[in-house]
C-alpha cells in the first residue's frame, strides 16, 4: 500500500549552501567525484555508511553481515522498513512507492557489472573484487556476477579473493540499491525531478542545470532508527562563482556556510566578529598535478621526476595558498590507516639538485628541445600553473613561453583529461585532488593502479602487484609495509611519478552560529550526511536583522499587494523590523513587518540582511 507524507512548507527548516560546481550526474553508477557524492549520500541509502562522528563503517540498509571462513562470501541481512519514495512538487508531498529489498541491491551490482562503460569505481574497483563482475563487463552481461538475493532481506556476494577493504567499499554510492523498474521506464532520464525515486534521508525537489540550482527536501518516511537526528527539512544549493561571491552572500545572511577566500583570510582571522564562526577543517585529501605518462615529453620518467622535484611546495603554500595546506611529497595523507609519515624519508619532495640530475638523463637537458607543454587547472587555480612554470624556469632553465595554461571549470577539466580521449587531445599536466572514500591507504593506492579509467595512463608493472597484495592482506603490519613500498615505488628516488603531490588540504570555512553538526569529522571520508545537522531557527531569526524605513510617507497594506486594504502608514524617521518577504503578483518584493503589515520594496529603504529573511509562500 502506498503511503504519502506532506511537507509543511510554513515550518521548513532551510539550509542555504553555495556551490561552484554542478553535478554531472545523479546516477550512483556514474558518479566519480565529491561533487556528485554530496547529493547521492543524502538521496540514497547504502548497504553501510561511514559514521559521521567516528569514521567507522556502520549499518545502514544492511543491519548485519557475516563473512565465510575463507573471506570470499559475504552475506548481508537487510532492513525491511526503508521505502522507495518520490517527491511530488504539485502537492509538496513524499509518496512511498514500495520498500527497498535485496533485489534492488542485487540490481545495482548486476548493472555495475554489465558494462565496461560504467566509470572508475565499477571497472577499476569492483570488477577486480566481485566474482564474475569483470567477465560480466566484458560480455555486457551483469547476470554473470556471483551475487544473489535469496529473499527480500538477504544479499549474498562472492569475491574473487578475500579483500580486506571490501566492507569499507559497501558504503560507496556505486553499490547503492537502485529502483530498476524506474530506470527501465525512464532510461537516462530516471534521475530527473518528478521521475527519480530515492531511498535516503532526503528527496530531490528541484534540479535546474542552466541555473546551477538544486533543492533537496527531507524524506519524512525515512526510518527514524537510522536517521541522524537533525532537523533540516530543506537544503537549497545555489550557484556561486567562487569563494569571494560566497563570502559576500554569507555576510548578507544568504548562506549558512561558506569557504573563506584567500584574499580575506588574514582579515577574517583578525576580526573578532567571526570568532565563533570560523573553523579550520583538516581534510583527508591531497591536491596534485596529474601527469599524462603516455604523452611526450612526460612519457620520460626522468622528466616527470625532474618536474616534481623542481616544485617548491612549502613556498607554494606560503605564497600562493596563504598558508593553507601541508606540504606533502607522497600521495596517502596522515590520518589514513597504513599511510607513511608526513616527513617520509623515502619520498622525494623539493630537491633542485636531484631535479637537474634527472633532467640531464632525459632527452631534454636544461630543457633544450622540450616540446610545448599544456597545463590545465581549476578555474580559480591558474596561479598554480604559473607557479609550476616559474619553478621549472628557475630550477631547470625551462622557457616559460613553452608552457600554455588553461583554467577550466571542474566539469570541463574532467572532460579534458578523460582517458577516452586520444593522447593528442589531452593536456600534459592537470590539477586535481583525491579525498579518501574510506579509511585505508588502499583508497589512494588504487587511484594510481593501472586500469581502464586510470587518468595518468600508466602501464601495469610490478607496483600494481604490490597494490593488489596490499588489498588482499589482512595483517595490519604487513599492509603498512606494503603501502610504504608502494609509495616509494611511485615517489622515491627511482620512482615512477605519475603525479606531483602538492599538499594535504584543509578547509577554511565560516559557519553561522545557528548551524550545528559534526563539522570536524563528517565528510572527511565519503561525503556529508545532512540528516545529522541542526539549525536553531529561533537564533537565526534573532540574529538576522532587517530594518525598514522610508524617506517619504508611504502606505502599509494588510497583504502583499495594493489590492489589499490600507493598514496605516510608515512616516519618515520611523524604522520597523521586517520578519519575512514574498514575491508579489505585481513583480515586486513585499516586506512583512513585525507589526503584521506589508510594505513594497520600491518605497522602502532596507538596512541589514533583508534578502536572507524567510520567503513566505
Amino acid at each position: 500500500m502506498s503511503t504519502t507524507a506532506a511537507q509543511n512548507t510554513d515550518d521548513a527548516v532551510v539550509l542555504h549552501l553555495g556551490r561552484t560546481n554542478y553535478p554531472t550526474t545523479l546516477d550512483p553508477l556514474f558518479a566519480q567525484t565529491s561533487v556528485e557524492a554530496e547529493y547521492l549520500t543524502n538521496l540514497f541509502i547504502g548497504l553501510t555508511k561511514i559514521d559521521p562522528m567516528t569514521g567507522e563503517v556502520i549499518p545502514a540498509l544492511a543491519q548485519s553481515w557475516q563473512v565465510s571462513d575463507d573471506g570470499l562470501t559475504w552475506t548481508f541481512t537487510l532492513r525491511q522498513d526503508v521505502p522507495w519514495v518520490r517527491y511530488d512538487p504539485t502537492t509538496n508531498s513524499v509518496n512511498e512507492i514500495r520498500k527497498v529489498t535485496a533485489s534492488d541491491a542485487l540490481a545495482a551490482i548486476q548493472r555495475m557489472c554489465g558494462s565496461r562503460n560504467n566509470g572508475y569505481y565499477a571497472t577499476d574497483v569492483f570488477a577486480r573484487r566481485i566474482a564474475g563482475c569483470a567477465a560480466g563487463q566484458a560480455a555486457n552481461g551483469g547476470t554473470l556476477v556471483q551475487a544473489s538475493a535469496p529473499d527480500d532481506a538477504t544479499l549474498v556476494i562472492t569475491l574473487t579473493a578475500p579483500y580486506a577493504d571490501f566492507l569499507n567499499l559497501t558504503s560507496l554510492w556505486t553499490m547503492y540499491p537502485i529502483p530498476q523498474e524506474v530506470i527501465n521506464q525512464f532510461a537516462s532520464d530516471w534521475t530527473q525531478p518528478g521521475n527519480i525515486v530515492t531511498s535516503g534521508a532526503y528527496t530531490l525537489a528541484e534540479a535546474i542545470p542552466e541555473e546551477g540550482r538544486i533543492t533537496l527536501v527531507s524524506n519524512p518516511l525515512y526510518p527514524q532508527a537510522i536517521h541522524g537526528g537533525g532537523n533540516i527539512t530543506r537544503i537549497e544549493f545555489t550557484p556561486i562563482q567562487d569563494d569571494a561571491m560566497g563570502f559576500r552572500q554569507y555576510n548578507d545572511g544568504l548562506l549558512d556556510r561558506t569557504g573563506i577566500p584567500t584574499a580575506q583570510l588574514e582579515a577574517v582571522f583578525a576580526d573578532d566578529t567571526y570568532a565563533d564562526q570560523r573553523l579550520i577543517l583538516p581534510e583527508l585529501a591531497v591536491f596534485y598535478f596529474g601527469i599524462m605518462t603516455d604523452k611526450p615529453p612526460l612519457d620520460d620518467v626522468h622528466v616527470r621526476r625532474a618536474f616534481s622535484a623542481a616544485f617548491n611546495r612549502v613556498a607554494f603554500i606560503e605564497n600562493v595558498r596563504q598558508g593553507r595546506g601541508i606540504a606533502i611529497s607522497h600521495f596517502t595523507p596522515p590520518g589514513i590507516a597504513h599511510a607513511p609519515p608526513l616527513d617520509n624519508p623515502n619520498s622525494v619532495g623539493y630537491n633542485p639538485d636531484y631535479a637537474r640530475e634527472q633532467l640531464a638523463q632525459s632527452a631534454y637537458p636544461n630543457c633544450e628541445g622540450l616540446p610545448p607543454i599544456e597545463i590545465v587547472t581549476y578555474q580559480n587555480a591558474g596561479g598554480w600553473g604559473n607557479y609550476l612554470v616559474d619553478n621549472l624556469a628557475l630550477e631547470l632553465g625551462c622557457d616559460p613561453n613553452n608552457f600554455t595554461i588553461r583554467a577550466l571549470n571542474f566539469n570541463e577539466l574532467r572532460a579534458a583529461i578523460s582517458p577516452d580521449l586520444p593522447v593528442d587531445q589531452r593536456p600534459h599536466l592537470f590539477t586535481l585532488s583525491w579525498q579518501a572514500d574510506y579509511p585505508d591507504a588502499g583508497s589512494f593506492a588504487q587511484v594510481l593502479a593501472c586500469g581502464e579509467q586510470n587518468r595518468f595512463m600508466r602501464a601495469c608493472n610490478t607496483t600494481d602487484d604490490l597494490i593488489n597484495a596490499a588489498l588482499l592482506t589482512a595483517d595490519s603490519a604487513e599492509r603498512t609495509n606494503l603501502y610504504a613500498q608502494i609509495e616509494t615505488a611511485f615517489f622515491g628516488i627511482d620512482g615512477e611519478f605519475p603525479l606531483i603531490p602538492l599538499f594535504q588540504s584543509s578547509l577554511y570555512v565560516l559557519i553561522k552560529p545557528w548551524f550545528t553538526g559534526p563539522f570536524e569529522t563528517d565528510g572527511q571520508l565519503g561525503s556529508v550526511h545532512y540528516d545529522y545537522y541542526t539549525i536553531d531557527t529561533d537564533m537565526r531569526a534573532a540574529m538576522l536583522v532587517c530594518n525598514i524605513s522610508s524617506d517619504i510617507s508611504v502606505n502599509l497594506r494588510s497583504g502583499p499587494g495594493t489590492n489589499f486594504d490600507r493598514a496605516g502608514t510608515l512616516e519618515p524617521g520611523n524604522t520597523v523590523s521586517a520578519v519575512g518577504r514574498t514575491n508579489g503578483t505585481d513583480g515586486f518584493t513585499w516586506w512583512l513587518l513585525q507589526t503584521g503589515v506589508w510594505i513594497r520594496e520600491d518605497v522602502a529603504i532596507e538596512d541589514g540582511q533583508c534578502n536572507a529573511l524567510p520567503l513566505i509562500p
